[in-house]
């Protein structure tokens, strides 16, 4: 309880090095290198070796999660069960809401199989990720059965806008451009 002393907060690398010197419980093989490792010390080589670029990319994954308020532990603890008032795109399928708000953001989702600027960038019809962006779209907008907000993060915003109004989707009252004041 110490880490929590005088209003800090602590990281969950910080709780996993304090449960490793403490002996509390067994530090699994996977998170054993985090516990002393400094991550000044890391390099990233660049040889182009698919094993090597996937375990950077895992290695990344787990500093980023160490790196995590512990504070987050019961959200997350509630996402993963189920009890979140939020899910992912994919996720809310077959469910239903009295009121829905849809973030919409390529940068933060990191995939490579939706593509809402594609999508509301007017990109042709039959490009594989503007055909899986419009049924996610689609998917997530049914959810609503009173209200429905939608957020769409945008370098373009008025792209966006000038699309959900040519294809009559929204009135023209209804699509907000900015931040709202």
């Amino acid at each position: 309880m110490l880490l929590w002393q005088a209003g800090a907060e602590p990281t969950f690398g910080d709780v996993l090095r304090n449960v490793a010197s403490s002996g509390l419980f067994a530090v699994p093989d996977a998170l054993r290198p985090n516990v002393d490792r400094d991550l000044s010390l890391d390099a990233v080589e660049e040889d182009g070796d698919d094993e090597a670029d996937r375990q950077t990319q895992k290695a990344t994954a787990i500093d980023e999660f160490l790196a995590a308020p512990f504070l987050q532990i019961a959200p997350y603890a509630a996402y993963v069960s189920g009890k979140a008032h939020f899910d992912t795109h994919q996720g809310v399928k077959g469910l239903e809401f009295s009121r829905v708000m849809v973030i919409m953001d390529d940068v933060e989702a990191r995939g490579f199989l939706f593509s809402y600027a594609k999508l509301f960038g007017g990109k042709e019809a039959g490009d594989a990720s503007v055909e899986s962006t419009r049924r996610l779209f689609y998917v997530t907008c049914s959810r609503a059965e009173r209200s429905l907000a939608l957020v769409a993060y945008s370098t373009q915003p008025d792209l966006v806008r000038q699309f959900v109004l040519r294809e009559k989707w929204f009135e023209s009252e209804e699509v907000v451009a900015g931040v709202p004041t």
